[in-house]
Formats: structure tokens, sequence, C-alpha cells
């Protein structure tokens, strides 16, 4: 009966040393897994960073244009006073 008890026991044994190296090797590919992830992560978080900052830089260029069209739609909106008045400036003047 020892010698049952034995072979129960290498076996409970060996069963638990492949059930470890199973895990180890599980916490081994999810690992790399992580690492693998995290380097696509930060690439992907530096390409957000400068599509951000590009974004930024053009919405500063969009708001600048914007701006100096409704100057020039001003501009244009007294032209014709400004024209008429010159006229009748000048007709007064005469």
């Amino acid at each position: 009966m020892d010698q049952h008890h034995n072979t129960t026991d290498d076996r409970a044994a060996d069963m638990l040393e492949r059930r470890w190296f199973a895990a180890a090797r599980a916490v081994a590919d999810i690992s790399a897994e992580c690492d693998a992830l995290e380097e696509v992560f930060e690439m992907a978080m530096a390409e957000w960073r400068q599509a951000r900052t590009k974004l930024a830089e053009l919405e500063r260029m969009r708001d600048a244009l914007e701006a100096e069209i409704a100057l020039i739609e001003d501009m244009d909106d007294e032209r014709p006073v400004l024209l008429e008045r010159a006229a009748l400036n000048e007709r007064s003047a005469a």
C-alpha cells in the first residue's frame, strides 16, 4: 500500500507541476501581449498628441483667416457708403 500511496503522490505532484508550468507559460504569454500593447498604446498616444497639436495650429489659422475675411467683408459693406459720402462731398465743394 505504501507503493500505491507514493504513486498517487507522484501523480498528484506531476499534475501540480504541469499545471504550474502551464500557468507560468500563460503568464509569460500575457506579459508579452501586455508589453506589445503598451508599445502600441504609447505610439498611438504620441501620434494623438501630434494630431492634437496640428489641429490646434489649423484651428488658429482658420480663426485668423475668418477674422481677416470678416474685416474685408466689413470694409466692403462700408465702401459704398464711403464712396457715396465722397461723391456728396465733391458735389458740395464744387
